[in-house]
């Protein structure tokens, strides 16, 4: 039956509500387009209710409604709405495939990403392949006007089967993905350009997941071209996008071991950040922060300290920044950024500074670990032990001692929990602390830690002779200069031959030590 009068007014009414329900979105008013876009599906739903033939108009809101639930992560919601979506697509390819094809393949990929949000990965892989197999019979008698859903279809497939644990797979569709965005960006490349970057960069991560450096880094390069034309059209995203870029072509070329080519592509990605903030500080501040703090670190590598230090100092202020808005979050950040500082103040002769900012490190990474100890215990050792090493470099001993001990008893829990990763840090810290309690007028007390020392260090040496053989030599000479002190002579004879025999060993190796 056709549609009377008030049947029009009701459709073009219900059409505007989804249409205003767009803009709304596309505004960031999330709340209020959902609120619209509600009313849109109560609309439409009352035009099917007289005429069924109006169902394309309710498919159409249900569908939106469903992608914005998952935009404000709304995922149970979104996965239902999804589910009656498409339910209904299949209903009218049924009635006119011709007609109704597209937009049913269109239907079963956002189903796809609703179930991988749900992470249930078998119905989403089972649903992805049927996508794939429409966006294919879709493309073969219209390839152009359909390419870019085939792309775009197979780059999810990709990017499932890499989730689901599927890597060659999942790369072999990566590379076709890739192939398939520059044959679009070749016919209109100021349109295609982002889906093509944004292609590489899964890529991209896909080389780095199979740990194949060298394709990785020449992809991302052809990303950084691509986003830094983009960049500058369209300030927004594709400026974040870029920024991110950068950061991981830094870190990949210092994983290379090309720090130097990295030092300009993180000064790039800084002065980006720099950028943002400016436009939206609350928004990009924790970035900056971020980003600040590990080209201070890179700078360092490359041995420029002297320049590192403004930058740290810079992502400290930021980090202080975070933590007054929002002290729970962001003080980990402030602790990490705090004890990268000190390194640097040591590693430019101003130790009075480093050591005032290392009793902060130690204080807040002792607040961390009262908090959640599973999360921060590690990070209270290592800032415990590196406070020891500021004070016996003043000189401070006796106040070293106490911090030592700490140092201690949070690395044997720490071993306790995993030793293969905390035996090191527990080694280094009972090598100190062992010097600690002998300074302080107790070389009987500082055998117990010293002896652990050489038994860390020996077995430390099994898994990697050349990292820790110096260590061993070290501990040894300690251990026996204690063993001397506490009359026991002829086991600091052998034990100094053993130490000497280590160091022969260790001069071979490497000539300059």
């Amino acid at each position: 039956m056709a549609a009377d009068g008030g049947d029009e007014q009701q459709a073009t009414f219900a059409g505007a509500l989804n249409n205003h329900a767009v803009w709304l979105m596309q505004a960031g008013r999330h709340d209020e387009a959902l609120s619209v876009s509600e009313e849109a599906i109560k609309a439409h739903r009352r035009l099917v209710h007289r005429d069924s033939e109006n169902l394309p108009g309710l498919v159409t809101a249900l569908s939106n409604h469903a992608v914005w639930l998952g935009v404000v992560g709304r995922s149970a919601e979104a996965l239902e709405m999804s589910e009656a979506a498409l339910a209904s697509r299949r209903q009218l390819a049924e009635q006119d495939q011709e007609r109704h094809l597209p937009d049913l393949a269109a239907a079963v990929a956002n189903h796809v990403v609703r179930l991988t949000e749900a992470k249930r990965y078998p119905e989403a892989l089972t649903h992805s392949l049927e996508a794939l197999g429409l966006a294919h019979k879709l493309a073969a008698p219209q390839r152009a006007r359909f390419l870019p859903d085939l792309a775009r279809t197979i780059g999810n497939h990709a990017l499932l089967m890499a989730e689901t644990g599927q890597s060659a797979e999942a790369l072999r569709l990566s590379g076709q993905t890739v192939e398939l965005h520059r044959e679009l960006a070749s016919y209109n490349l100021e349109a295609y350009l982002p889906g093509l970057a944004i292609a590489l960069g899964n890529h991209v991560a896909l080389l780095d997941g199979v740990e194949r450096p060298d394709e990785a880094l020449a992809y991302s390069t052809e990303e950084l071209e691509l986003l830094r034309k983009s960049a500058e059209p369209d300030p927004g995203g594709r400026l974040l996008r870029l920024a991110g870029a950068l950061e991981d072509h830094a870190r990949r070329l210092g994983r290379a071991g090309r720090q130097p080519e990295a030092v300009p592509v993180h000064a790039e990605a800084l002065a980006l950040r720099r950028k943002l903030v400016g436009r939206d500080r609350e928004a990009h501040l924790p970035k900056l922060a971020v980003t600040a703090k590990w080209y201070a670190v890179l700078l360092e590598t490359v041995d420029r300290p002297d320049e590192a230090l403004p930058l740290m100092e810079e992502a400290v202020a930021a980090f202080r920044e975070l933590a007054r808005q929002d002290h729970e979050a962001h003080l980990p950040g402030l602790v990490r950024a705090l004890g990268d500082y000190v390194r640097l103040l040591a590693a430019t002769d101003r130790d009075a500074s480093s050591l005032a900012h290392s009793r902060h490190v130690v204080d807040a990474s002792r607040e961390l670990t009262a908090r959640d100890p599973d999360t921060h215990l590690a990070l209270f050792a290592a800032a415990a032990n590196d406070h020891v090493l500021r004070l016996v470099e003043e000189g401070r001993w006796a106040e070293a001692l106490p911090f030592s001990r700490e140092a201690v008893d949070a690395c044997e829990e720490l071993v306790i929990r995993d030793q293969a990763t905390h035996l090191p840090l527990l080694a280094k810290v009972l090598l100190w602390h062992g010097l600690l309690v002998a300074e302080s007028g107790s070389p009987v007390e500082a055998l117990a830690p010293s002896q652990r020392v050489v038994a860390a260090f020996l077995e430390l040496i099994d898994h990697d002779a050349d990292t820790y053989i110096p260590d061993l030599a070290r501990a040894a000479g300690n251990h026996a200069t204690l063993l001397a002190r506490n009359d026991r002579h002829a086991a600091a004879l052998e034990l100094s031959e053993q130490a000497l025999s280590l160091f022969s060993e260790l001069a071979d190796r490497d000539p300059s030590t």
